[in-house]
């Protein structure tokens, strides 16, 4: 009888320890599942967070673009406008005086600046001594059509032999020194014509010399009127006109 109740009872507590044991791997591995899912939860928040400020932060990126930076995509398509006209931008910054006018040359790549109250023509037509030959240069003048300085600037190709950079043919009387004038970067060599008597430069005569590598340049400085005629005070580098033609030629730039 004793026994029975022995057997009973020790039964019942393994029946008792089991169902704990039960009790606590599912206590637990509910906890563990719930502490899985919080973390996820938990992470799919913090992402979500994240996205939501990367979001805000593009929004004032692209605020603070469209308010302060109108202008600068203005520009930006200007000067794209302008490249696709030209093939090459000019910033007018670049030179001395804003308020000048700016030739560009498409055909050879280049630009220069000259003042208002100048006239500029651009010559391409038959060489005088040769007229399967073509002539390709500008002519800047001051305004004063009776009295007035030329300057007259030539630039091609080394390897065109079909064009020329100027139809003079002669020069007046005097004595001829080399010097150079500045074009842009570039040094170019002239020719000085001195007066015999006084060795003052009367004219400032260009001939075709080579520049960059890739190209010929020539210029021509002269005076057109009553002024030197007999005149042994004359010296062309000491007008006004001649200080301008130099700041002229310093404009000068290739665009490419």
């Amino acid at each position: 009888m004793m026994k029975n109740n022995l057997d009973e009872n020790g039964g019942v507590g393994i029946a008792v320890i089991i169902t704990m044991i039960i009790t606590t791997v599912l206590v637990g591995g509910g906890v563990y599942v719930w502490q899985t899912q919080s973390q996820k939860v938990l992470s799919l928040g913090l992402q979500k967070q994240v996205l939501d400020l990367r979001q805000q932060v593009n929004n004032l990126q692209q605020q603070v673009g469209q308010t302060g930076n109108n202008t600068v995509g203005q520009d930006m398509s200007f000067e794209q406008s302008v490249n696709k006209v030209n093939n090459n931008i000019v910033k007018t910054d670049d030179f001395k005086n804003d308020d000048w006018k700016l030739y560009i040359n498409k055909e050879y790549g280049y630009s220069i600046k000259y003042p208002k109250n100048w006239l500029l023509k651009e010559m391409s037509e038959p060489a005088l001594f040769d007229e399967s030959i073509q002539v390709k240069n500008i002519i800047l003048r001051s305004a004063n059509s009776d009295d007035y300085y030329m300057l007259q600037l030539g630039i091609k190709k080394s390897e065109e032999r079909d064009v020329v950079l100027s139809n003079r043919t002669g020069v007046g009387a005097g004595v001829m020194e080399k010097g150079k004038m500045a074009l842009g970067k570039y040094s170019v060599e002239v020719g000085l014509l001195k007066n015999s008597t006084t060795n003052k430069i009367i004219d400032i005569v260009g001939k075709e010399v080579p520049i960059d590598n890739k190209y010929m340049a020539l210029i021509n400085f002269s005076y057109f009127g009553t002024n030197s005629t007999g005149d042994t005070n004359f010296d062309i580098t000491k007008a006004k006109e001649y200080k301008i033609a130099k700041e002229i030629l310093s404009t000068f730039k290739f665009n490419n």
